[in-house]
């Protein structure tokens, strides 16, 4: 019986293993890679816009409001411009507008908690680093953001060519 019982547990640890490879086979195909490479000039080029704005309102309201609050804001005037840029110029894949904007929210969300956690990491590796004259100002913001958003960039830019926008030219 002892036996038994652990070729079971051995059979769900194969399982889990095979869902597991399931799950990111499903992710990372080969058809989507090669679409993502396809659609990555159209994004590079329409989130050029959108990390603008992202930028821009991120580093005027961080030394007022803080991390939080300026990269959410931050983020929403981001996605937005990025979304009906590429609403204008590529296939979208979800035929109705404000779903495609919820699912491109959500997609952003995953690339936000990575600018957000970025910064904070930003913020107290600079605080250990300058310890004393560490201030916060809009050219630091303006930089920790450029560096955070570098991050976050791949996540969205990948998730939005799987589910939300072909490559195709509309």
């Amino acid at each position: 019986i002892l036996v038994q019982k652990r070729t079971y547990g051995l059979l769900i640890r194969k399982k889990n293993i095979m869902n597991k490879n399931k799950i990111i086979s499903k992710l990372l195909n080969k058809n989507d890679v090669l679409n993502y490479f396809k659609f990555f000039p159209y994004y590079l080029s329409s989130s050029f816009f959108a990390f603008i704005t992202d930028a821009i309102l991120y580093s005027f309201l961080r030394p007022i409001y803080g991390i939080i609050f300026s990269s959410i804001v931050a983020f929403l005037g981001g996605t937005t411009i990025l979304f009906v840029i590429l609403k204008f110029t590529n296939k979208s894949r979800i035929r109705s507008k404000s779903k495609g904007y919820l699912l491109q929210v959500l997609i952003g969300i995953g690339s936000l908690f990575i600018n957000i956690f970025t910064l904070f990491l930003i913020d107290i590796l600079a605080k250990i680093y300058f310890r004393e004259s560490f201030q916060v100002n809009s050219m630091y913001s303006l930089s920790s953001k450029i560096i955070s958003g570098s991050f976050g960039f791949i996540w969205s830019s990948f998730f939005t060519s799987k589910f939300n926008f072909s490559h195709l030219k509309r």
